[in-house]
């Protein structure tokens, strides 16, 4: 019995942790796919404004996760717009972060908190013709 229930408290930290990463998997994907759909200011040639424009639709998409006492401080690491039609590859890349905060601490450990890391990979949809 006394070994059941230290097994149990670790099973709700791994549930926890395990849905703060599908919820970072998942908040990668969107903010991808939302800044692939951006549309090129200055077609066709990939122009630091689509960067930056990217960029900024990604960190809204990021900036509207609402927090909750397992998932918070949802940051935008990278965001990279690359839009080489020449070659072929028009994509946008993500990478985010999340915080998971362990529901019950880990005894004989200064461990509260994970940070969780997600990528993520989109084609460029919003690519007009000449």
């Amino acid at each position: 019995m006394f070994v059941l229930v230290p097994v149990v408290l670790f099973l709700f930290d791994l549930v926890s942790m395990i849905l703060v990463q599908t919820a970072n998997d998942a908040l990668a994907k969107h903010a991808a796919r939302a800044a692939a759909e951006t549309p090129d200011p200055n077609p066709p040639a990939s122009t630091p404004a689509a960067q930056i424009q990217a960029t900024n639709t990604a960190t809204q998409i990021v900036n509207s996760f609402p927090p909750s006492r397992l998932a918070s401080n949802p940051s935008l690491l990278v965001c990279t717009y690359t839009d080489d039609r020449v070659n072929g590859i028009s994509q946008v890349y993500v990478r985010t972060r999340l915080s998971c905060t362990l529901p019950i601490p880990i005894p004989f450990s200064s461990l509260s908190a994970i940070d969780f890391v997600a990528e993520a990979t989109e084609p460029i949809v919003a690519v007009l013709p000449p």
